[in-house]
């Protein structure tokens, strides 16, 4: 098995969402993933349906992993409060080889270095009818959708690999739920370019994108999208102090039925002084000596904007604590980007309902 596709922490992303929602029972749920968890590389997912919160090793004690580098993953998800706090450190004290091995999950686009070795992520997912005031079908609202991401890059020596990006997505169910459509928008930051092949610690990168995908998780190029708009606000691309909105708003009516998600992905890894992609799975590789951690526990807070008058209403709906009311914009443009990340939202699916 090679590995190759695009670097970006929406690679992870979509693998939480595809583990954990076609196998719960209730969206109003905190969640975490994290990989490894231990000296096998195994991977823990965690979802239980109404849980307010998930908390994984807040002590940040590190693994000891088979190949004798260290990986300390720690998140915490407070659903009421709209929080998800995780930090993603490594280490390795001298170069060496490392056996390839199914964790290697993504990779630089142009390069085929690996990356994201250990990811973590948090996040939420709510399902909801929208409940509007009298008149409300002739006149346009929005619903908006937001995730406010604060973090650093930290190195310790060396250049490991770090990331950290997160997104949102609104998902239209329909009665027919084959023609749901997904709205997704979210962004990134990384300290290694398209073009480089190893992590440069003196700058970062970011990456941006809205895409629309079908109740089957296929990517539609193209599509019609009236009244959905995205914006990714890079407010700091400082190393010590990174900062990102991002927000999703689409047009609303009363009855409407519709999925809420969002989460934030981050990871340390290696340092590659080859290229993995022309490795398989079981055969042994170069990695530089490298120690640093990406560190968003300065907190990732996720909520939604509705019009006066709205309502989310159902079992599965998010909490009150973070639905904020304001005058949502009527938008004035669609932005959409054809890139090749994963949609952090891939299946759509009803209340007791899969889609595959």
């Amino acid at each position: 098995m090679k590995i190759q596709s695009r670097i970006s922490v929406f690679r992870f992303l979509i693998f939480l969402v595809l583990t954990l929602v076609m196998s719960s029972q209730s969206f109003g749920t905190a969640t975490y993933s994290i990989h490894p968890a231990d000296a096998d590389d195994n991977l823990i997912t965690y979802n239980n349906p109404g849980q307010i919160r998930a908390n994984y090793n807040l002590e940040r004690d590190p693994v000891l992993s088979n190949e004798d580098y260290t990986h300390t993953n720690s998140i915490e998800v407070d659903q009421n409060a709209g929080t998800i706090k995780g930090y993603s450190g490594y280490h390795l004290d001298s170069d060496r080889a490392i056996t390839v091995t199914g964790n290697l999950m993504s990779t630089i686009a142009g390069s085929g270095e690996p990356a994201f070795v250990a990811p973590l992520s948090g996040g939420f997912y709510y399902e909801a009818t929208v409940n509007g005031p009298l008149g409300s079908e002739v006149t346009p609202s929005y619903a908006t959708v937001y995730l406010d991401i604060e973090g650093s890059f930290n190195y310790e020596f060396g250049a490991p690999y770090l990331g950290l990006g997160g997104g949102v997505s609104i998902t239209r169910l329909t009665e027919n739920i084959w023609d749901s459509v997904s709205y997704y928008a979210g962004g990134e930051y990384v300290n290694t370019s398209d073009f480089a092949t190893s992590p440069d610690a003196a700058s970062v990168y970011s990456f941006e994108a809205l895409q629309v995908y079908d109740a089957m998780g296929n990517e539609l190029y193209n599509p019609v999208i009236p009244g959905v708009t995205y914006d990714a606000q890079l407010i700091s691309m400082d190393p010590d102090d990174l900062r990102m909105r991002v927000t999703l708003t689409v047009e609303i009516q009363d009855g409407d039925q519709l999925m809420f998600t969002g989460g934030v992905g981050g990871g340390a890894t290696h340092s590659f002084l080859e290229d993995f992609s022309q490795l398989e799975v079981g055969e042994m590789g170069e990695v530089a000596a490298a120690s640093g951690y990406v560190d968003f526990s300065n907190t990732a807070v996720f909520g939604i904007e509705l019009p006066e008058g709205f309502t989310l209403e159902g079992d599965d709906a998010p909490p009150l604590s973070i639905i904020n009311y304001s005058q949502v914009p009527v938008p004035g443009a669609v932005w959409l980007f054809g890139s090749a990340i994963a949609a952090f939202m891939t299946v759509v699916r009803r209340k007791k309902t899969k889609i595959f």
